[in-house]
């Protein structure tokens, strides 16, 4: 880190944190520096997210915000932790449900139990005290810090990442037990565990420790000899479940200390048995049969061949639980004794060592002297009930015996209504009564305490019909292949007789579903399978509510067709156009949202450009991919996101054009050239080629990514002129002269000009494609009529009379014979072959020169 310079020492703290993962967007040294706010703020969110939220959820999105996963599963541990409160409450969101300070009240004490046992009975009217209360507690008591005012926390508005951020501080927080006092008399203990056990068989008991303050349990268990038995803990919340498992017989000894202090009723003494066999216990009497109300009745328990062992009975009839006396008649045989309390199915359940055993629990049947089989209920007269009016029905008892017979009612309050029963004649009573309410009547009927076939009514007390009551709603346009929910409320209209049905625009009748979603409400689901009218109808008690028969309108957004060439490259600055159909999908929003590279504009609409057909426009201004992403009714249309490839705009300026075939050519061979595009953006490349008298025809070769190769064969002498043009406009150096020779009939010569090896041959003498001397020269043979020496090949004719006057003055000084002429030409053509070779050889070696 530099002392000097600021600006460094910012970028070495970036560098850092992009090499600990963290994405950086828009933000540079240079802000920092300039103390852009808003700037700084996002950088000290991310900071926050990456390093204390994120750490043990998932990573963040690409916009630096929390993933959903990550939000989401801070939400579920919060929700999950308050509600498992006695007085547990509904978290759904990180503002407007923390606004009372009920909420963080009860988060402290669900993460520290007895920080802030007060959360129950808070005035949520009292916000400001409740919020104050609750960041003090954590502060003091976990150690989290006051990052956000209480006068924030209570403001509807309250920022959304500030409350995220805190709610994270407190899953991370560690208790500070010394700090939290604890009452070990408020510790509940429960359980067989606490009174019996059996050798090698695994026992428990429950500790619960929610009035008692937040603390450490530990349970310490000796056998009858001081050995130290292991035990084993289950914590949930505020319950500890305590297992261990006896290896010897005789009492064991329990000692259990919260926070290090003695817990009273936590030292006690536990009578473990040696292993018996509860499957060889036999059962039987008339106790396990049939018995009758107020009479004493038995049953035998025998054990003598399971083994010693802990006896346990429980009787429960319709009124409760019976009272049970067990009496040990011999060593290891039982009586029970126990006398039924009211008539009813009434259940026996026989535990030997802890274990139910074989036929257990039993089904005793206690009676009256009474046959209820023989009433007779009659229910004429309670058809229609209607409130206010008087009901009556009639109950036969011929051949019941001498019982009694009840008759209850309640409203749907629960409130009991007044009943009056008469006798008709010996064996027939009228029942009567008369409802003040509309709604459900439970109707009770009884014969000496024992149930009745029939004995149990419900009524549906109605009122008149008052249709305007109902309210339906729900009634927007169904999305094509999803449920769609209409509501109706008959709470006012004093019938929930109801009948909804849809038919669709071809008059086909859909499926729908009506359940029941409160009193008197109900939803309706159905599922549109076309676009287009759907007519909908609901009817109470087959009469139209107000405004019914409804119609709606289908929506499908799958059949928005979008027409666009997927594989085109658009051009910057040109408008893009996507054609859209839409007169299938029904009515609906057309929704668009443009996502385009960084720097460019965001600027996308949509226009009609006829009845069912719309057109997207927007024009890019930089180059990239576009997405445009298309709704329909707030749905996403199926066949996007439509992606737009847009290329920069053609630049002729930067294509390159070299080889020799621009510069020089000869009649009947193959001259080449290139074209490199590859930098000059998308464009079509032309090229045309004249000579003297006649065009060319040519075709430019794609032999890489942008680089054509043009190859053409001059047919006569004289200058060629080629021009090649991108994008329609000629690039640099078109149009091109090219200098075309026949050298077919005439003897190829060359101007060999003489130099010393240390004379540079002057710019003049070199091909105008070279800029400077090759550095290896080939070098002619050998010739008779001159030493060897260096070259420059530049074709001209001059050679050729400089060797003819040489051979002419020869020829007339020494009168050369014609055989010693042909071996010179002999000789000079084997020059000029091997100087062809040479020279090729060097051009081959040669790089590219510039155009």
């Amino acid at each position: 880190v530099s002392t000097q310079s600021t600006g460094e020492n910012i970028g070495i703290g970036l560098k850092i944190l992009t090499d600990d993962g963290i994405k950086l967007v828009n933000i540079g040294n240079e802000d920092i520096f300039a103390g852009n706010m808003k700037l700084i703020l996002g950088l000290v969110w991310t900071l926050i997210l990456h390093y204390q939220i994120s750490v043990d959820f998932e990573t963040p999105d690409k916009n630096g915000k929390p993933g959903v996963s990550a939000k989401k599963q801070l939400m579920n541990w919060a929700s999950d932790l308050v509600n498992n409160l006695p007085t547990g409450r509904n978290i759904t969101n990180f503002t407007t449900d923390w606004n009372d300070g009920v909420a963080l009240c009860s988060m402290v004490e669900a993460v520290a139990p007895g920080l802030c046992p007060e959360f129950a009975c808070l005035d949520p009217s009292k916000r400001l005290e409740n919020a104050r209360l609750g960041l003090d507690r954590a502060e003091q008591g976990l150690g989290v810090p006051k990052i956000i005012e209480a006068e924030d926390l209570i403001n509807p508005n309250i920022d959304e990442l500030s409350v995220l951020t805190y709610v994270s501080l407190l899953k991370n927080a560690t208790p500070k037990i010394d700090l939290i006092p604890v009452d070990p008399l408020k510790i509940q203990i429960c359980g067989p565990g606490t009174e019996t056990a059996w050798v090698n068989t695994p026992t428990q008991f429950f500790v619960d420790t929610s009035g008692a303050g937040f603390g450490k349990l530990e349970v310490k268990i000796l056998d009858n000899e001081g050995n130290d038995v292991p035990v084993e803990y289950w914590k949930k919340n505020s319950e500890t479940k305590v297992q261990y498992t006896p290896t010897s017989p005789g009492e064991h000894q329990i000692h259990m200390t919260y926070n290090a202090v003695k817990v009273p009723q936590g030292n006690f003494t536990v009578k473990v048995l040696a292993p018996s066999d509860p499957t060889k216990i036999t059962l039987e009497g008339e106790g396990l049969k049939t018995a009758y109300v107020s009479r004493k009745t038995h049953f035998i328990v025998n054990a003598k061949d399971a083994g010693e062992g802990d006896l346990a009975v429980t009787i429960v009839g319709p009124s409760g639980k019976i009272p049970v006396e067990i009496v040990e008649e011999e060593p290891l045989r039982f009586t029970v004794y126990y006398t039924p309390e009211k008539a009813g199915p009434t259940l026996v359940t026989v535990k030997y060592s802890g274990t139910e055993v074989d036929g257990s629990p039993l089904h005793v049947d206690v009676v009256d002297d009474v046959n209820p089989l023989c009433i007779k209920i009659l229910t004429r007269g309670l058809e229609n009930p209607i409130a206010g009016e008087q009901l009556k029905f009639v109950v036969g008892t011929e051949g019941a015996g001498n019982g009694d017979l009840k008759v209850t009612v309640a409203d749907e309050e629960g409130h009991p209504l007044k009943v009056t029963i008469g006798d008709l004649d010996p064996d027939n009573k009228e029942v009567i009564f008369t409802p003040q309410h509309p709604g459900n009547h439970h109707v009770t009927v009884t014969w000496s305490g024992q149930p009745l076939p029939g004995g149990e009514l419900d009524l549906e007390v109605k009122k008149p019909l008052d249709l305007s009551a109902c309210i339906v709603g729900g009634l927007a346009n169904p999305l094509v292949g999803k449920p769609t929910h209409i509501s109706v409320d008959c709470r006012g209209v004093g019938s929930e007789d109801l009948g909804v049905e849809v038919l669709d625009s071809s008059g086909t009748p859909l499926k729908v579903t009506i359940g029941s979603v409160g009193e008197g409400q109900f939803q309706a689901t159905y599922t549109a399978v076309s676009a287009g009218p759907h007519k909908l109808t609901v009817k109470i008690e087959d009469r139209h509510v107000p405004g019914s028969a409804f119609t709606v309108q289908g929506v499908d957004p799958s059949k928005v067709y979008v027409n666009v060439d997927s594989e085109k490259d658009w051009i910057v600055g040109e408008p893009v156009e996507i054609a859209l159909s839409l007169g299938e999908a029904g009515p609906g929003e057309l929704g668009v949202q443009l996502s385009a590279p960084p720097g460019s504009g965001n600027d996308c609409h949509a226009q009609e450009i006829s009845p069912g057909n719309m057109q997207v426009l927007f024009t890019p201004t930089i180059p990239g991919e576009h997405v445009v992403n298309l709704t329909f009714d707030q749905q996403k249309v199926p066949s996007t996101p439509v992606i737009i490839r847009v290329v920069p705009k053609a630049n002729a300026g930067a294509v390159v054009v070299a080889g020799e075939g621009v510069r020089e050519a000869q009649v009947g061979k193959s001259a080449v050239f290139t074209i490199d595009t590859s930098k000059a953006g998308p464009g079509d490349v032309d090229v045309k080629i004249r000579g003297p008298k006649n065009p060319i025809d040519v075709n430019p070769m794609e032999i890489g990514d942008g680089l054509y190769e043009v190859s053409y064969t001059p047919t006569e002498e004289g200058p060629h002129i080629v021009t090649v043009k991108f994008a329609d406009v000629h690039v640099p150096g078109s149009a091109f002269s090219v200098h075309t020779t026949d050298d077919r009939s005439d003897p190829i010569t060359y101007q060999m000009t003489v130099m010393s090896s240390t004379e540079p041959a002057p710019l003049a003498a070199w091909p105008n494609d070279f800029h400077k001397p090759p550095k290896d020269l080939p070098v002619v043979p050998e010739d008779p009529l001159r030493p060897p020496s260096p070259i420059y090949s530049t074709p001209m004719k001059e050679i050729s009379s400089s060797s003819s006057s040489s051979s002419s003055s020869s020829s007339s000084s020494s009168s050369k014979s014609t055989s010693t002429q042909t071996q010179l030409d002999r000789e000079k053509g084997e020059r000029r072959e091997a100087f062809e070779n040479r020279w090729n050889s060097y051009l081959s070696k040669s790089p590219e020169p510039e155009a």
